[in-house]
């Protein structure tokens, strides 16, 4: 009966203590406790850091010593923290709207002052003071006249806007419906006709926004390429490890441009201009091969746009060239005509793979040139999105066709297909379709 008794002092302490920590009364509920962690703005929460640990624990026990108190003062409590947080709520839609409206009619400098210290004010307040702060202050946010007469206007503008939209997509589904249901292929040709022509305005503004994308992506890269060639070829130099690897498997961790020390898969250190890390050393002949296939790629990259003086380029090929010998002694067990014919044969098949490759090593070496540190996601990323649109260029010259290729499997030999079409797909592909023949793809 003691043991019991004692158990029960020591969890209550246990539940007090945790209270004390979160912030949480007896009186809140499971949402207050859930969202416990989220109120107290804690950084990277979900890492295993001591205090993060601390914290979930304490939010678990209490979550799993939760019982809802039915009194009529817990009832108060909860229906005032209610009120509360809807006057908060309110309060964060009248800042917003007041800031949308000062933009639209410019407003003074003493009242942009004063609302911008106001809200200062109000977010550094403790979090049982802030109602008391809002009920006090929010009177700064009340739009004047003009403020109110402007934003209005501006509402009821976006409204008309919406509902155009609307009744436009509504009209362009009706016709096209029409298009799908006709049975007769010749009235099917006329309406898709006509079809073409209703939605003539949008695919001209898909176009203007896509040479738009573009022109700003050409301008972006030209303000990020310096004038001095060597960088560029460095970034195409390394673009082409990370691509031939990913393709042919390898799990790579980064891709680098700028000057730092790295650590090679042979355990030696180096300092070069760019740098590509991959994970683990190679364990098996595979493996070997296919790095040695990596280590190729750089050097024949630059080779493919005939540039070779930049020294950088070349301390680069001769670590890669250490590298590769290495691992061919490796596979080979030091048998020298073994080592040199694997060597020409890996030659060809690394020539090729940067062939094959070719546009997403220049995608790469862009991004590359603009962000200098690419992960393995952001390059994946990249090689699949110059991918799909090869293969969206592919089915527009040569009829709808779809193709299984995936980068996560890329040693299986590519399948291409006539998958039954639906509805949605065979509508995107015919608007895909324009009078002239430009690529209007992103």
């Amino acid at each position: 009966m003691n043991t019991c008794v004692m158990n029960r002092a020591v969890d209550t302490k246990a539940i007090e203590a945790a209270r004390s920590l979160l912030g949480i009364t007896k009186f809140d509920t499971k949402n207050d406790i859930k969202s416990a962690l989220w109120r107290m703005n804690l950084k990277e929460w979900w890492k295993d850091t001591p205090e993060n640990i601390v914290y979930r624990a304490a939010q678990k026990l209490l979550l799993d010593n939760y019982v809802l108190d039915d009194s009529p003062e817990a009832k108060a409590y909860r229906a005032q923290k209610k009120c509360d947080e809807e006057i908060i709520r309110q309060f964060h839609a009248k800042k917003q709207e007041a800031d949308w409206a000062m933009k639209l009619v410019g407003g003074t400098d003493l009242a942009k002052v004063r609302r911008e210290f106001i809200w200062r004010s109000y977010q550094s307040q403790k979090p049982e003071d802030r109602v008391s702060f809002i009920r006090a202050n929010s009177s700064a946010f009340d739009l004047t006249k003009e403020e109110a007469e402007a934003l209005k206007k501006e509402k009821a503008q976006i409204a008309a806007k919406t509902k155009a939209e609307a009744d436009r997509k509504a009209e362009l589904d009706a016709a096209w419906k029409r298009v799908w249901q006709e049975k007769d292929e010749a009235k099917r040709k006329e309406l898709r006709k006509a079809y073409r022509e209703l939605t003539k305005p949008e695919r001209q503004a898909a176009k203007e926004r896509a040479k738009a994308k573009k022109e700003a992506a050409e301008k972006a890269l030209k303000s990020a390429k310096v004038v001095n060639q060597d960088e560029h070829d460095t970034a195409r130099h390394e673009a082409a490890h990370a691509v031939v690897a990913l393709s042919l498997g390898v799990d790579i961790a980064h891709a680098h441009l700028g000057r730092e020390e790295t650590k090679n898969i042979d355990g030696t250190v180096s300092i070069s201009a760019g740098h590509v890390t991959s994970k683990g050393y190679p364990t098996s002949n595979h493996d070997r091969l296919c790095r040695i296939a990596e280590c190729k790629a750089g050097a024949f990259a630059n080779a493919r746009t005939g540039y070779y003086d930049d020294m950088e380029l070349k301390v680069a090929r001769g670590i890669d060239h250490k590298i590769e010998h290495g691992l061919l002694a490796e596979v080979c067990r030091n048998d020298v005509e073994s080592m040199k014919r694997l060597d020409a044969d890996l030659s060809v098949y690394a020539k090729q793979l940067v062939d094959a490759h070719w546009d997403e090593i220049e995608a790469v070496a862009d991004a590359l040139l603009m962000k200098k540190h690419l992960v393995k996601y952001e390059i994946l990323e990249i090689m699949e999105r110059t991918q799909r649109k090869k293969q969206r260029i592919k089915a527009r010259r040569q009829g709808y066709q779809a193709s299984l290729f995936s980068y996560s499997d890329m040693m299986m030999p590519r399948v291409e297909y006539k998958p039954e079409i639906t509805e949605a797909e065979y509508r995107s592909y015919e608007e895909s379709f324009d009078d002239d023949d430009s690529e209007i793809w992103d």
